[in-house]
């Protein structure tokens, strides 16, 4: 369905649109101008919707805006979601994606902010909505406030970090990682290989294999994260379903450490315009930790990503100590809030100052972060 809204003074056009394309051509050359991340790519959100919305059953709000020409300019991927009789509207993830960000063209972001009348039009379509959660914006990145006023902000209670790749992996690990650590990854594969008689890093592309690693990540996380999202078969399947459609034009890449053709160790994550973000993994820590397995997989990868050009290696989401070993920056992380009624006041309150009762928010609406 699309329902065009309104015209502003500059004659521009805000639609809703539930059955937008996410792999149409004026979409890839909107993304491909926004600076928005590999959560907001075409193969991403053409997935999420695909899958995730109508499984769920929930509502799709896909707000875009063209000009006089026609020409895209932006587009806010959400959902409504129900919960207690709080009308919940937020970005295309319910926990999958680690980034939320708008896609815009640059030159339209002084646009929107000078017109009010066009700022009101856009969170309108929205309606019915109570509040309008817009978290995990990376603070280089844009962002909602940047083009809709009366946002309630908060910084996250975590961080982002990333690290630059170089043309080799010898140079880059001797720039980024310390001596010790080097040596010490040397050391714990030279002892791995000694008992075990090999030890094979591989990215994989048949269907098999990577059905495989996804339930063996499944299985692994289950063990770490009690209620983890994957143990969902829903969540699980989208994942599964990304990781084998888009396996072979390397936008999904499953990445695995095999001793005698066994997985002991797994990374999922997503290729976007030379940039490797970090998703998902499993480890045998009871049985292959005294290895350092996780450090040994995620150098290996990282020397993989170097080989095939990646300029960028983002570790996402979480202040895990392991990440400051390879040199990472930290990113803040931003979330926006806006009230559309006097429920969404109480609840845009909870969420920005009171743990506890975030918390028990969150019972409503477990994909809250």
């Amino acid at each position: 369905m699309t329902v065009n809204l309104s015209k502003s003074v500059n004659q521009w056009y805000v639609s809703v649109e539930d059955n937008f394309d996410f792999k149409s051509s004026e979409y890839a050359s909107l993304y491909s101008e926004s600076n928005a991340t590999v959560f907001q790519s075409p193969n991403w959100l053409n997935e999420f919707y695909a899958k995730l919305v109508k499984a769920l059953a929930i509502e799709p709000v896909i707000v875009t805006l063209r000009d006089k020409a026609g020409r895209l300019q932006l587009v806010l991927p959400c959902v409504r979601q129900v919960s207690a009789g709080i009308k919940l509207v937020q970005p295309a993830d319910i926990g999958v994606s680690d980034y939320n960000c708008i896609v815009i063209r640059k030159d339209a972001i002084a646009t929107i902010k000078a017109d009010e009348k066009l700022q009101q039009d856009i969170l309108q379509t929205l309606s019915p909505c109570d509040v309008f959660f817009f978290r995990k914006q990376r603070s280089d990145k844009p962002r909602i406030e940047d083009i809709l006023n009366g946002a309630s902000m908060s910084p996250a209670d975590f961080n982002s970090y990333e690290v630059d790749l170089e043309n080799s992996f010898d140079t880059w690990s001797r720039n980024n990682m310390s001596k010790q650590f080097r040596s010490t990854n040397r050391s714990k594969l030279r002892k791995l290989i000694a008992q075990c008689g090999t030890c094979d890093f591989e990215t994989l592309t048949d269907k098999a294999s990577i059905e495989e690693a996804m339930i063996f990540i499944r299985d692994t996380r289950s063990a770490r994260y009690e209620g983890d999202l994957l143990l969902q078969p829903t969540f699980f399947e989208f994942y599964l379903s990304v990781a084998l459609k888009y396996a072979q034009d390397g936008f999904a890449q499953t990445f695995v450490a095999r001793v005698d053709g066994k997985i002991i160790a797994a990374i999922f994550g997503l290729n976007s315009n030379r940039r490797y973000c970090f998703l998902l993994c499993g480890f045998l820590v009871d049985e292959y930790g005294k290895f350092s397995i996780g450090s040994l997989t995620t150098s290996a990868l990282i020397s993989e990503r170097i080989k095939d050009s990646s300029e960028l290696f983002d570790f996402a989401l979480g202040d895990e100590n392991y990440k400051k070993r390879y040199n990472t920056t930290a990113i803040d992380i931003r979330n926006a809030v806006y009230a559309r009624s006097t429920v969404g006041k109480l609840v845009s309150h909870i969420y920005q100052n009171a743990k506890p009762l975030k918390n028990w928010l969150k019972k409503f609406s477990p994909n809250l972060s």
